[in-house]
């Protein structure tokens, strides 16, 4: 039992201690520790370095000074909570060195918070008051902000570059909400190529701790310095990523005068974000493109998932996969939310026997009805003079096929459409029959060694 003196002392040291730590370089919680119950703790240009247990009562923790955000750190091993914590730097900012939580306030006076790789909780408890443009939640990396989204608007603070908050209200079931955004926009949503005319350069990903039952309404929040070149605010919409395509909202004008707002309801599919004035500017989604022999010729084939304003496909062709040149064309299905298939037979003959054998590159050419273009990846098919052409048969095939002309023990893989690898095996002989029941209708694509060929499974 403690005795009124050691009582006395203990408070004396923790109010010394615990209740204004100002101008130090490292606090470590390596025990026990907390802060008294209507407390500050204030770290001025000190690294905060959790790694046992520290016990935020209903005090406050206060991070300021000037120094770079690496010396204004939240870190250590152990999940940290705070009541309220304050970020206010006269310069810099702070940053997330392990994910921290707060229960009750999280105040943005100045100075930015990078989350780096790390999440950020606001419990269902707290709230969030102060953002601005001089003090935001800054989302750097793949770090979220994380808070509970019901019928009432919840702001999400975040920005990268620049403030770019968005808003949600959920009339579906209340659920927690991951939310970060990075200043660039991809045709492939999170990969790909960078579109650098008609959007605002921020996509802002948003997931669901549940996913199903929510019914989302974003206001997205961007600056005049976000807009790319060509980007028409007057004419604007929302465009979600799924399933490899982008689906567009309806157009309308962005609220607002510098800050700009738009506003989308109805959201169900939580993914990727960005604003968009121009439908061309995430012209067409690839599914695939593949090339096979086909006797002494190459045949292409190519799916897209979607197209916007899709004029044709030049087919290039290079015997050094450099220097290109159009060997033909093909027409776009213009603008179509449908499946479309191509494809092209090359006749090698045009360059002579002669000149068939060895690696032969190819390329498309996807350009738009204004002009703009873009290349797909550059494929390669070689032709070797001393090797019997391996034959794969029927195809379309259903329960079975059959590989000719392989040498025994080389290896043979199937894939799917998209990549994955569904059935490998080795040969065993040089006419060898392989079941294919427990595949499901659709195509795939065999190799062999350096072969590949294209395989149509129809049940």
């Amino acid at each position: 039992m403690k005795t009124n003196i050691q009582r006395i002392a203990f408070t004396i040291i923790q109010i010394l201690i615990v209740n204004a730590l100002i101008g130090q370089t490292v606090l470590t919680i390596s025990g026990n520790q907390m802060v008294q119950s209507g407390g500050y703790l204030v770290l001025e240009n000190t690294n905060f370095i959790n790694s046992s247990t520290f016990h935020s009562g209903s005090g406050e923790v206060v991070i300021t000074g000037d120094a770079a955000n690496t010396n204004s750190a939240i870190g250590g091993t152990s999940l940290t909570t705070f009541y309220n914590l304050t970020i206010n730097k006269t310069s810099n900012g702070a940053q997330l060195g392990n994910s921290s939580n707060v229960s009750n306030q999280l105040t943005l006076t100045s100075g930015n918070i990078d989350l780096q790789t790390y999440n950020l909780t606001i419990e269902n408890t707290g709230t969030i008051s102060g953002s601005s443009s001089s003090s935001y939640i800054q989302t750097t990396s793949s770090g979220t902000l994380v808070q509970e989204v019901g019928a009432s608007n919840v702001v999400f603070p975040v920005g990268n570059q620049s403030y770019s908050p968005v808003t949600l209200n959920n009339a579906g079931t209340t659920d927690n909400f991951n939310v970060r955004v990075e200043n660039a926009v991809y045709l492939d949503g999170t990969s790909g190529t960078a579109v650098t005319t008609d959007v605002v350069n921020a996509t802002w990903h948003i997931d669901e701790m549940t996913s199903g039952g929510s019914d989302i309404t974003a206001i997205f929040q961007w600056n005049t310095s976000d807009e790319l070149t060509d980007f028409d605010r007057t004419q604007s919409f929302v465009s979600y990523y799924d399933n490899s395509t982008w689906n567009n909202g309806t157009a309308q004008a962005a609220s607002g005068s510098n800050p700009y707002t738009l506003t989308e309801s109805g959201i169900t599919t939580l993914s990727q974000f960005v604003v968009v004035s121009d439908a061309t500017a995430l012209p067409v989604e690839l599914l695939y493109f593949y090339a096979e022999k086909e006797g002494n010729n190459v045949r292409l084939d190519w799916e897209t998932a979607t197209e916007i304003s899709n004029s044709h496909f030049d087919i290039e062709w290079s015997i050094d996969g450099i220097n290109f040149e159009k060997i033909g064309e093909v027409a776009g299905a213009g603008t179509t939310n449908e499946i479309q298939s191509y494809d092209f037979l090359d006749d090698l003959n045009r360059v002579g026997f002669q000149n068939r054998h060895g690696l032969h590159y190819y390329r498309l050419k996807q350009v738009d009805l204004d002009g703009k273009f873009e290349y797909t990846n550059i494929l390669s098919i070689e032709f070797e003079s001393s090797k019997v052409d391996i034959q794969v048969y029927p195809n379309p095939a259903s329960n079975y096929i059959v590989i000719e002309n392989m040498e025994i023990g080389e290896a043979v893989q199937i894939f799917s459409v998209n990549g994955q690898l569904v059935k490998s095996f080795q040969i065993e002989n040089d006419n060898q029959q392989i079941a294919i029941t427990d595949l499901a209708s659709g195509i795939y694509f065999i190799k062999i060694g350096k072969v590949a060929k294209k395989l149509i499974i129809s049940k």
